[in-house]
């Protein structure tokens, strides 16, 4: 990877290659009754490149965007599951109180991605929906080793699975005390 700080490093710009072969990977096939795992018998290989920009136009702001495209193939050379080739995130800090407050907004995007449909008698591969989600935080540190905050995850209730059939969870609110034991 290469990362390369502009304009005083008010701009960073990250970008990354990746490249992975397993061996004896372990993957599903199908059977006449159903399915089973067994060790790839080829290479299944995934490869990539991820973009990471991060923009600081204040001393009190940041923004920072990645975006990664992944090609994964399984040990017969079809596209592996569970691994969506598009995926996007956009995030913004806002510091404040002497730098002792954030304020982050984000937004998640894993886009189409293939998934096991499991049937009575056969397995197949599905498409899975792509899907946008918002979560947002508010910190603040009380002492140099101690920070409340409130988290808010899936802002907007967005009904989705990773997993066909796992429906991911809804919104959510958390709550709580940080501490720092250093």
């Amino acid at each position: 990877g290469v990362e390369q700080p502009l304009l005083s490093g008010g701009l960073i710009f990250d970008v990354t290659y990746f490249s992975s072969d397993f061996e004896n990977k372990i993957e599903l096939t199908s059977t006449p009754g159903g399915f089973m795992y067994v060790n790839g018998r080829g290479t299944a290989t995934r490869r990539g490149v991820e973009t990471t920009a991060t923009l600081k136009p204040t001393d009190w702001l940041s923004i920072t965007g990645t975006y990664t495209y992944t090609d994964a193939h399984d040990s017969l050379g079809q596209v592996e599951v569970r691994r969506p080739p598009h995926s996007a995130s956009l995030e913004a800090t806002a510091r404040f109180l002497d730098n002792r407050a954030r304020a982050t907004i984000g937004i998640m995007y894993n886009g189409v991605r293939k998934g096991f449909l499991f049937g009575a008698t056969a397995t197949s591969i599905v498409d899975l929906p792509s899907a946008s989600v918002v979560r947002g935080t508010l910190s603040y540190d009380v002492t140099p080793w101690s920070t409340v905050f409130v988290r808010a995850e899936n802002v907007f209730d967005v009904k989705y699975e990773e997993i066909l059939s796992y429906r991911m969870p809804g919104f959510g609110a958390y709550a709580g005390l940080k501490v720092r034991l250093n």
